[in-house]
């Protein structure tokens, strides 16, 4: 059991680093838009990169942070019914709901991630959709590494609502 412990523990400790480092790509991009500003109003002569670098930066800002916004439950749920159900009912809907929404979800997610990114290992494509044209999997391969950190949180996450005796409420993670 301590093993078990200590294992999710370094799952949501994983997540927190994740996140906090995923905190510092928001910077990067305010400075991005910011010069990409300057250079198209101020100079007349826009950068082929920055649409590119910004939505990159962004989605790794943002899936990186999941399974953190997961650990800290600050995911959205509807607490209005939830909070009005007493301790089995509540156990009842997180062994229905997260196997249905979550984690069949993520599983999906995770699929579709993982081939995408294989496929773009292999034949290195690239973005054609603008004049920088940058290599694809970078970004592929960050997503699954998002997606596995947010799957490993859901599994901790699951396992601390079935374990619980307040059979769900977990305001004291």
């Amino acid at each position: 059991m301590k093993l078990l412990k200590r294992l999710a523990d370094g799952i949501t400790k994983a997540n927190f680093f994740a996140a906090k480092g995923a905190s510092v790509f928001i910077f990067p991009v305010i400075l991005l838009l910011v010069f990409e500003i300057f250079m198209r109003l101020v100079l007349s002569s826009p950068t082929e990169y920055t649409y590119d670098l910004a939505w990159m930066l962004n989605t790794v800002f943002v899936f990186l942070g999941g399974g953190y916004v997961l650990a800290q439950n600050m995911h959205a749920k509807a607490d209005v019914f939830y909070n009005k159900m007493k301790r089995r009912g509540q156990k009842i809907v997180n062994l229905i709901c997260y196997p249905a929404f979550f984690f069949l979800t993520v599983g999906a997610l995770l699929y579709s991630s993982y081939h995408s990114a294989r496929i773009s290992w292999i034949t290195q494509d690239f973005a054609e959709w603008t004049a920088w044209n940058p290599k694809l999997w970078p970004i592929k391969t960050m997503m699954v590494v998002c997606i596995i950190l947010l799957a490993l949180q859901g599994i901790v996450k699951f396992a601390e609502l079935m374990g619980r005796g307040k059979g769900g409420d977990d305001n004291d993670a």
